[in-house]
Parts: structure tokens; C-alpha cells; sequence
């Protein structure tokens, strides 16, 4: 109910491309029958605080909406869990922008599932504090050829990308994969815009595809679907969606 530019965006897209969707709200997430009813969820550029309990946050302050209590809940953990339970069991997750961080940290699936973590996090506060800033810039991405993420892609496309979130990868525990299908190359990153401390984006992934039981799941450190302007990457989207 909250507002929420980005998701907007996404379904227009959809529309658009005749692509049948379902809106669900983060309180939905709950009860919803996921893998009854869909075969992947999106989680558009929207912060983790606000997914999980309906108030943002910047740094020490709250900012609670002007809705009544039920018009403003997150997913809370009984909802996280319902989604990790999704991925699992053979769903696909898409998320890009700030919900990136939802999959950051320690995961506490439901029993008799034992915690985790993704081999991925969010390091854009650290950069930034090295004087890294995008605030809102056209970026060179480095893709993996003939993918099934990346087909029908050149070698290299431009991304609309914003400071947060970015990524980093690690080794993945047992049980799980991943793989960086996207990264910013050694050289140039910039296509149009400003970006300040270039060089700490060498060789950053910015696309990640990993694998967790018989599910899915793929991060965007940037915005494939920015306004609906940037046609260059849609595809990146549109490829996920299927993923077997």
C-alpha cells in the first residue's frame, strides 16, 4: 500500500509485454500459497526495512506512513520464511536495488531447515565511505555469454545504477551455487552521468545468479527497469522469468 515507484514501473512493464502478474503486498507474503500459485516472485528497488516491517529507516530515524496500522505491515519473519520455503522448493526469486539486502546475513528458514547465508553481500556503505558515488548514472556491465540469463545480450550493455546497493560474492556453502553473470569491467565504467572513485567498481559483479535446494534466485545491484526507459536491459529480466 506504501508508495513504490519502482514496483509501478515493473508492472507497467509487464502490461506492456502481456506478461500476467499477480500484486502481492509484503504482508500477503504470510499466508500466501506461493508455490500453489506462482512460479517467481519480484522484489522491486525498495528497502529491506520497509519489506519486512512497513517503516523505513535512514540511519538512526523511523519514518512511520500515514496509514492505518494495516495498511502499512512488512512480510515480517513468518513472511520471509514463506519465501524461503518458495525458493526451496523450486521457485524463482528476482530482486534488484535495495531489496538486494533481504538476501544479505544470516537466513532462518523454517524447521527442519537449518540457517544459512547466501554467498553474496552488500558492501556499498564500506565503498562509500572510500568516496565512492553514483547518484543516479549509466554504467558499462560485462556480461557472461550464452547464459541462459544472458541470451540474446551483447558482451557488454548499459545499466542504470544507483549507489546501493553493491555487490560482493564469496564461496558458497555446501548445498548451495552461485555465479557472477554480470560485472563492471577493469576499464571504463562510466556510459553517462557521474560517478566519483570509479575504480573501486573494477571487476565488481552487479548480476548474481545462485541456486539454493531446487530454487532460484537472481540479484541486480542496479535497476533493470529504471522509469521503463532502459530498454538495454529488460532482457536480463525477461530471461529470468524463465529460468527453469
Amino acid at each position: 500500500w506504501l508508495h513504490d515507484m519502482d514496483a509501478g514501473w515493473a508492472r507497467f512493464l509487464f502490461d506492456t509485454y502481456g506478461i500476467p502478474f499477480t500484486v502481492l503486498r509484503p504482508s500477503d507474503l504470510k499466508t500466501a500459497q506461493l508455490q500453489q500459485r506462482f512460479d517467481v516472485l519480484i522484489f522491486s528497488d525498495s528497502s529491506r526495512d520497509n519489506l519486512m516491517t512497513g517503516v523505513n529507516r535512514r540511519g538512526s530515524e523511523q519514518f512511520f506512513p500515514f496509514y492505518p496500522s494495516g495498511y502499512a505491515e512488512g512480510m515480517e519473519k513468518e513472511g520471509w520464511q514463506n519465501v524461503l520455503g518458495f525458493i526451496e522448493n523450486g521457485g524463482t526469486v528476482l530482486s534488484w536495488g535495495r531489496s538486494v539486502d533481504l538476501f544479505t546475513g544470516v537466513m532462518e528458514p523454517k524447521e527442519p531447515l537449518a540457517s544459512f547465508r547466501f554467498p553474496v553481500n552488500n558492501v556499498s556503505r564500506q565503498f562509500a565511505e572510500r568516496g565512492l558515488s553514483i547518484p543516479g548514472s549509466f554504467l558499462q556491465l560485462q556480461l557472461v555469454p550464452n547464459h541462459p540469463l544472458t541470451l540474446g545480450m551483447p558482451k557488454f550493455t548499459g545499466v542504470f545504477h544507483r549507489t546501493n546497493p553493491i555487490l560482493e560474492t564469496e564461496i558458497p556453502a555446501f548445498g548451495m551455487s552461485r555465479r557472477v553473470i554480470g560485472h563492471f569491467p577493469e576499464g571504463e565504467v562510466l556510459l553517462s552521468g557521474f560517478i566519483q572513485e570509479e575504480n573501486l567498481l573494477h571487476r565488481s559483479p552487479a548480476m548474481v545468479w545462485m541456486q539454493r535446494g531446487k530454487g532460484n534466485v537472481v540479484l541486480y545491484s542496479f535497476l533493470p527497469n529504471f522509469r521503463g526507459s532502459t530498454q538495454a536491459s529488460k532482457k536480463l529480466i525477461f530471461n529470468a522469468l524463465l529460468l527453469p
